[in-house]
């Protein structure tokens, strides 16, 4: 806060380029605040300050900023506004971000289709351009598997957690492969109920080691 109003008083010293980043800022410092019409403002001057380059990243500020709102519509429309200009330019690492924020959205309010087709546009990034971020893949893929299961898809909920299972595991992640095996057991109660309790104690071992 104090570096931004630092910044604040000698604004005629940065370019516009600069002068968008600084309103970009000010819009998410606002936003942490909770102070959520001074962050809409901010986000707006970024918008007519930025680069094309640029825009995509305060779109999805604006996304999130709409979403914690409630603003499900909106929010949709700044992520789709931020991926088709990712998209355009190439930038695949920055797509891979917007698909999770569009993913998360979505399975906040339930479009389980919607969500599940971000989160493998998603996931399939970071297999191609970051296949040894494990972590994030393990997460990726129980966040499929949930998915799956609002779908009512409960075998295939099942193996997207047992895949997030063992990439948890290669990754010496605890915590992601005891997720994973409690949304197995979670499953599992539809399918087989007489594995729950051996998939249970394979959760716990796991979080003995966090």
């Amino acid at each position: 806060t104090n570096a931004l109003g630092w910044l604040a008083t000698r604004t005629d010293t940065l370019s516009p380029e600069d002068q968008g980043r600084l309103w970009h800022l000010r819009g998410a410092a606002a936003g942490r605040e909770r102070d959520l019409l001074r962050a809409t403002v901010s986000m707006n001057r970024t918008l007519a300050l930025a680069t094309p380059a640029y825009r995509p990243r305060v779109h999805d500020s604006f996304g999130r900023l709409l979403q914690s709102q409630g603003l499900v519509e909106e929010a949709r429309v700044e992520y789709r506004t931020a991926l088709t200009a990712r998209e355009a330019d190439g930038d695949e690492e920055g797509a891979a971000l917007t698909w999770g924020n569009l993913a998360r959205l979505e399975l906040e309010n339930g479009n389980w289709l919607a969500a599940r087709e971000a989160f493998q546009r998603d996931h399939d990034i970071v297999l191609r351009k970051s296949p040894n971020e494990l972590r994030l893949r393990s997460q990726l893929l129980t966040h499929l598997g949930e998915c799956e299961r609002g779908l009512g898809n409960h075998k295939g909920a099942l193996l997207y957690f047992e895949r997030a299972r063992q990439t948890a595991q290669q990754a010496g992640d605890a915590f992601g492969q005891a997720v994973a095996t409690v949304e197995q057991a979670r499953e599992l109660v539809h399918l087989r109920p007489g594995a729950v309790t051996a998939t249970l104690q394979a959760a716990e071992a796991a979080l003995d080691e966090v």
